[in-house]
């Protein structure tokens, strides 16, 4: 019959100047006595795990796109209605706040990190939400005949500068020239996040074990008489 217990985690490897070890099983996690001689170096910490590395984006600036091009930050608020429509707000590079409405729905550049213009290269760290149903910049779109179609925006005269427009142009053309695949990667990207919260509900990782390591033998006796908590 097969074993569907959840597999204990491998022992530590054996450390210079250890001369024993007591095994304590908590269930979701074990307490690792090592008994070392006394004035054994304390060995490093091992490394800590690094989180897996996320899907690379559709839209990236390649290194050779950022050769011999100003550089901008560019940190935007954005809630997307129903519609789609995207209301834009940022400041310039002289701190001027400015604020657009968009008929795209900019939650398929959630992956998006950088891209580089035909001017300039840009690091973008969008902050992009939901809005409610009903949003008065709807009815902004629909009245300048841009509600639907190609995509387009309308921006405050605040916003006229030069990399902000740049961006917006740029951004809005990539939308309507790469919409599928953009799209696409959005859809794959939720559908591996699912799977990844699914995995971790039907199969919780085990707590880390605490390793403790001692070399006084009146303490180390204390520890393995102690009661599991």
């Amino acid at each position: 019959m097969a074993d569907d217990a959840t597999p204990a985690s491998p022992q530590p490897a054996v450390i210079p100047g250890e001369i024993g070890r007591t095994v304590i099983d908590h269930g979701d996690h074990r307490t690792i006595i090592i008994e070392m001689v006394p004035g054994a170096p304390v060995p490093p910490p091992p490394p800590a795990i690094t989180e897996p590395v996320q899907p690379p984006a559709v839209l990236k600036a390649a290194p050779a796109d950022l050769e011999d091009k100003p550089s901008h930050a560019l940190f935007w608020t954005i809630t997307v209605y129903p519609g789609p429509c995207s209301v834009i707000e940022g400041r310039t590079a002289d701190q001027r706040p400015w604020r657009a409405v968009s008929n795209i729905d900019f939650r398929l550049f959630r992956q998006v990190s950088s891209f580089a213009t035909s001017r300039a290269a840009y690091d973008w760290f969008p902050a992009i939400g939901d809005g409610e149903v009903d949003a008065p910049e709807r009815q902004t779109l629909a009245a300048a005949g841009v509600d639907a179609g190609p995509a387009a925006y309308l921006l405050d005269p605040a916003g006229r500068s030069a990399e902000v427009i740049d961006a917006l142009d740029y951004l809005h053309a990539f939308y309507d020239a790469n919409h599928a695949a953009l799209l696409a990667e959005t859809t794959r990207i939720r559908a591996e996040n699912d799977r990844r919260e699914r995995e971790l509900r039907e199969n919780p990782p085990r707590k880390a074990d605490n390793i403790v390591r001692v070399s006084d033998s009146n303490l180390l006796r204390d520890l393995q008489l102690a009661p599991a908590k």
